[in-house]
């Protein structure tokens, strides 16, 4: 108790404070000596709004001497926020009582009165319950009324022998509810007579098998049935139960429920409505059903209002209406191994912990103890926890971002709406966090681009040594051909040239002549061979372009001489494609040998050299008019077909031979080659 009032004390400076000190007994308390003859008030407050489903009041009269207890009084209640003795009160009327010392008897209108005792028992106590109201409580009233002892003419308020009194402690203690149906025991009214005159509390009396309904049909709709809630509450849910003997369950159907948060005679308009049972079905015996108020928004009221349309006269019939005010369970702390944490604004859980504790508080007074509660930590597990008590643990959360939620279960079975949601993250260890990853692949990028930075400078390393040593060699090709055509052609040609001169000036035999003719031929074509190796040798010729140019010439050169025409077709242009020295040679080789064979075995006038470029190929075809090829492979130029198949074969090259339909035969070669480097 907070504090403590009376409208007239003996010693109010000393006295009062005894009657709420925690103490039963004392030489003083609230006493009212000399007005011993008046009625008399004490107003006692709470620290705070108190609801309780009951009320058990002891009353101690300890102070040592005999019979000073009071003889007629009553106890009240206020729901006022600042109470006071000219408040607004509510008589409690006692369910059971009891007294030592004496003797206790109820009068009228929550009366209590005690007997004379005619022991001489010094002390007294007395002990009552009383049913608390819906509303929170903030104070208590004992009022104590004068009587008049037999044969005796004056007022007394004690049966003490100096007619006084003397309250050594006054101590209440609320039980608690067993529901959180807040309909209960609130005042229900109806718009009509009802059947058999009964009270419509019937319907918030707690006896699902007591029920009522309108005494007259014919009212339809304007019939109702309301409940003051006492205040206005937050609802999460209503229930309807049926008469339980399941007789005429056909009056439960279509029941229109309002609530309002004020009265509905104001002409306010519902904030909540809803139709049960809308298609005109009717419940079974015993049955409830559970109309849903709360959605994402609360609904906040305090007036319900029930009716029906339906065609079934004496509708709507009741046996209970239970309303349940939403339940959202509160934060109060978390812990990881057992240290407290920061629990606004999205906590943050370190890594590795083992256990994080969140801490639950169910808010509101008046609620019935060890209700249940589930939870879930959502993002890791959705499937619903219950707990016993208020704790919720989780093991070794994983890192990630998580709501935590919590719900309350009503007790009717039914969890509320409502729910707590609080965000929070659970930090990942550094090695899994982004910035380790980002540092990691970058780290690793790293040591991959050094590791291709070394490659790529050993690759150019590499490239430039291969450069280097193909410019060397070029440079020595370059140096063979410049030397051989320089030194070894220029002494052939004076040498055949000296050969010459010899026979034209110098008379000798014809058969010395003769040889000496033969030998400056070979001495020429020793030339003609040499210029071949060194066009063959020398780098400058190592492009397409320039096998291009040569193969006509050499095709000219030794076709003519033969009587043998021949007629060129190739482009004026060709790409930039590298021709390597010995697939110069081995093309060279091979297309002597075809013009070889065309000199000796066709017999042709006319030889059609094509040249194309048909990436990554160079098509060589040599078509002639001749007598084609010999109807068996054997006899004169087979050796040359085979090696021009043969040298085309060491370069990845093909050699087809086929006749012509006009006559004579086609040869064609086919040399892969490979393009430039820019």
């Amino acid at each position: 108790m907070r504090s403590v009032e009376a409208s007239y004390a003996e010693r109010p400076a000393d006295g009062l404070p005894c009657v709420i000190d925690g103490q039963d007994a004392g030489l003083t308390g609230w006493s009212v000596f000399p007005r011993t003859d008046e009625a008399h008030k004490l107003l006692i407050r709470t620290v705070s709004p108190v609801y309780a489903e009951t009320f058990d009041v002891t009353l101690c009269f300890l102070s040592g001497l005999p019979k000073r207890y009071f003889g007629d009084f009553t106890i009240s209640c206020t729901s006022d926020p600042q109470p006071s003795l000219e408040g607004t009160w509510h008589r409690l009327v006692p369910q059971r009582f009891t007294a030592t010392g004496t003797e206790l008897r109820q009068g009228e209108n929550g009366h209590l009165i005690a007997g004379s005792g005619d022991n001489m028992i010094a002390d007294a106590v007395f002990q009552a319950r009383f049913p608390a109201p819906r509303q929170a409580v903030t104070g208590f009233l004992i009022e104590v009324t004068p009587f008049v002892k037999p044969g005796s003419p004056e007022l007394r308020v004690s049966w003490n022998e100096y007619r006084d009194f003397c309250l050594t402690e006054f101590r209440v203690e609320a039980t608690l509810p067993g529901t959180t149906n807040i309909a209960l025991g609130c005042p229900v009214t109806s718009s009509h007579p009802l059947w058999a005159g009964m009270s419509a509390n019937v319907l918030t009396d707690g006896f699902p098998g007591s029920f009522n309904h309108p005494a007259e049909a014919g009212h339809g709709e304007a019939f109702h049935f309301g409940i003051d809630l006492g205040s206005v509450r937050a609802i999460d849910h209503l229930a309807l139960r049926g008469r339980a003997d399941g007789y005429a369950l056909d009056r439960l159907t279509r029941v229109r429920v309002r609530l309002y948060d004020q009265p509905a005679e104001s002409g306010a308009a519902p904030v909540w409505e809803a139709m049960d049972r809308a298609d005109g079905s009717h419940p079974s015996a015993g049955s409830i059903d559970v109309l849903q108020v709360a959605g994402h928004a609360p609904v906040r009221g305090r007036y319900l209002r029930l009716s029906s349309d339906s065609p079934v006269p004496l509708s709507p019939q009741l046996a209970e209406v239970e309303v349940y005010e939403t339940i959202t369970p509160s934060l109060v702390s978390i812990k990881v191994d057992g240290r407290p944490m920061p629990h606004e604004n999205n906590p943050r859980v370190p890594p590795g912990t083992s256990v994080m504790t969140a801490a639950l508080s169910i808010p509101g007074a008046g609620l019935p103890e060890n209700l249940p509660i589930r939870w879930r930590l959502r993002g890791l597990h959705d499937d619903w926890q219950s707990i016993q008590g208020l704790n919720v643990e989780v093991h070794r959360p994983p890192p990630g971002n998580y709501h935590l939620e919590a719900q309350v279960g009503h007790s009717d079975g039914r969890w509320d709406n409502s729910m707590l949601s609080l965000p929070l993250t659970v930090l990942a260890p550094f090695w899994r966090t982004p910035v380790f990853y980002g540092l990691s692949a970058a780290a690793c990028l790293a040591t991959a681009f050094a590791i291709l930075h070394t490659l790529a400078r050993r690759r150019r390393a590499r490239e430039l040594a291969t450069w280097q040593h193909q410019s060397a060699l070029v440079e020595e090709r370059r140096r063979i051909a410049r030397d051989m055509h320089d030194e070894v052609g220029a002494r052939l040609s004076q040498l055949a040239l000296m050969q010459d001169l010899i026979i034209r000036q110098h008379p000798m035999p014809a058969a010395a002549e003769l040889s000496l003719r033969e030998l400056a031929a070979n001495t020429r074509q020793t030339v003609d061979a040499l210029d071949q190796v060194v066009w063959a040798v020398n780098p400058l010729n190592d492009t397409l372009a320039g096998v291009a140019e040569y193969l006509p010439c050499l095709a000219t050169g030794y076709l003519i001489p033969l009587a043998v025409h021949c007629r060129l077709d190739a482009p004026f242009e060709w790409p930039e494609v590298e021709v390597r020295a010995q697939v110069r040679h081995e093309i060279t080789l091979a297309f002597r040998e075809a013009l070889q064979n065309i000199a000796k075995h066709s017999g042709a006038g006319m030889v059609t050299l094509t040249l194309r470029y048909e990436a990554p190929e160079l098509v060589i075809r040599l078509a002639d008019d001749g007598r084609g090829l010999p109807e068996t492979p054997a006899g004169p130029g087979k050796d040359g077909l085979a090696n021009m198949r043969s040298r085309l074969a060491t370069i990845g090259g093909v050699c087809v031979i086929r006749d012509r339909e006009e006559g004579g035969t086609e040869v064609e070669m086919r040399a892969p080659l490979i393009p430039s480097k820019s």
